[in-house]
């Protein structure tokens, strides 16, 4: 699982749905928003960990969850406290997968610069909002 991924994860979920006949794009695009909320709910435990680390601002905590209120919420939003608490302990998730961020470092470098990447994205993405 790439970490950069997952910071834009609510952008690549939706586009499956088009290609599926309209029952199933119903019951795909739900699927796809509660993995989209669950999966921002995630980041922003990630972000609240790389804070408590000191390897991000408290401002890209805020801009997240700013981008974060812009989503719409699934008719089923449960584990979204599930999905935050994991981030906080340092665990990416994304569906039905899981990576520790010591072992996302492995692959990046250090878990510094994985909470910069993740923190750069959110950055970058929080740029097209309208102040």
């Amino acid at each position: 699982m790439k970490v950069r991924s997952i910071a834009l994860v609510a952008a690549l979920l939706g586009p499956a749905c088009f290609a599926m006949p309209a029952a199933e794009a119903a019951t795909g695009a739900e699927d796809a928003a509660q993995e989209a909320y669950l999966a921002a709910y995630n980041q922003l435990g990630l972000l609240e960990y790389c804070e408590a680390q000191g390897y991000v601002d408290p401002d890209v905590v805020a801009l997240q969850t700013r981008m974060m209120s812009l989503l719409p919420t699934p008719k089923d939003a449960a584990g979204a406290a599930e999905a935050q608490e994991t981030g906080r302990e340092g665990t990416i998730a994304a569906g039905d997968q899981t990576m520790s961020i010591a072992d996302a470092s492995a692959g990046e470098g250090t878990t510094e610069a994985v909470c910069a990447e993740i923190g750069d994205a959110v950055t970058s993405s929080g740029e097209a909002l309208p102040q």
